[in-house]
């Protein structure tokens, strides 16, 4: 959805999957440090498509607010398997 934003840092993903790989690979890379994913709707319709009724409520709220919702992502290793 073109009103439909994910954010990590600068960079900007269009699909919520592309967003938490890189997640998960910073994640993986920085040694399981959490990684942020700022979700930007833009309109009522993305808000609606990110998270039904309820995030449709949440964007009403507050319409100028730039991030709908952070998720964070946190990968860690559990060492090497024998």
């Amino acid at each position: 959805m073109k009103d439909l934003d994910f954010e990590i840092g600068n960079k900007t993903y269009k699909s919520l999957e592309k967003a938490l790989m890189a997640a998960a690979s910073q994640s993986v890379s920085r040694g399981g440090e959490a990684v942020e994913v700022h979700v930007i709707t833009w309109t009522r319709a993305a808000a609606r498509a990110y998270g039904g009724e309820e995030s449709v409520r949440i964007y009403n709220q507050d319409p100028e607010a730039s991030i709908h919702d952070v998720l964070v992502v946190k990968v860690a290793s559990k060492g090497p398997v024998y």
